[in-house]
């Protein structure tokens, strides 16, 4: 069962992967350039533009500093090795709506799963990070963006506000 909530999610921090090394790794709302920031907010590299088939609307750094990123123009999530770019796992990657996922807008890695706001499918939806196993986390009756642990909590933004799970 689910509650409207009245916690605010920040976006400020939503689109920034963390380090180990501290930097951190980003990509401007439907941009398709991942750049690497050093302490002092320099840029330090891009990533090649052929990274992203089209638009990246998330970004986020799993614990091994591989970069995880969604497209929801193309139903596509993907992993990229740091710091070579390589490209380590994708799903999606086509036009068509009815492959596994369907505009995944948002993705935010919890320990060995990364949540991606699966909105067409009306879903959060996890890849577990070691078997690149694809699950329904929690299935809702509307759009879905985003999903979010704070203050012991569980949030999820679907179309018409915020809920705490």
């Amino acid at each position: 069962e689910i509650c409207r909530s009245s916690l605010k999610l920040k976006n400020s921090d939503d689109s920034i992967g963390h380090l180990t090394n501290r930097n951190t790794i980003r990509c401007f709302y439907q941009d398709s350039i991942i750049r690497e920031y050093d302490q002092n907010n320099e840029v330090i590299r891009t990533f090649p533009e052929e990274t992203a088939m089209m638009t990246i609307y998330h970004l986020d750094t799993d614990e091994r500093d591989n970069i995880w990123f969604v497209e929801p123009t193309v139903h596509r999530v993907a992993q990229l090795e740091y710091p070579t770019g390589k490209l380590l796992f994708e799903l999606g990657g086509t036009w068509e709506e009815n492959g596994e996922l369907n505009h995944p807008e948002d993705i935010k890695i919890y320990g060995d799963h990364a949540f991606i706001g699966d909105m067409g499918n009306k879903r959060i939806a996890t890849i577990n990070l070691r078997t690149k196993q694809l699950q329904t986390y929690r299935q809702f009756d509307k759009p879905t963006w985003q999903y979010r642990r704070t203050n012991n909590k569980e949030i999820v933004r679907l179309q018409d506000g915020l809920y705490e799970l």
